[in-house]
């Protein structure tokens, strides 16, 4: 019996050692660089349009800086 204990430990022991040894080996497989996240673009803040809904008549009025655009 004495046999067989000190049998599984050291097995325990070997594979305990080659588990601790292997955690410091670099592995073969190239990972792929991760690319960076993309930045949004800025978005201007301004609008030079802005839309009036007349609900009376149905229209739909778009205007400029310069006045009237379109219906």
């Amino acid at each position: 019996m004495n046999k067989m204990k000190h049998r599984v430990l050291t097995f325990s022991a070997g594979i305990l050692s080659m588990s601790a040894i292997m955690a410091f080996v670099e592995p073969k497989i190239a990972v792929p660089p991760v690319a960076p996240a993309a930045k949004p673009a800025k978005v201007g803040n301004v609008n030079p349009y802005y839309i009036i809904v007349d609900k009376s008549d149905y229209e739909l009025k778009v205007y400029d800086d310069e006045g009237w655009y379109a219906t």
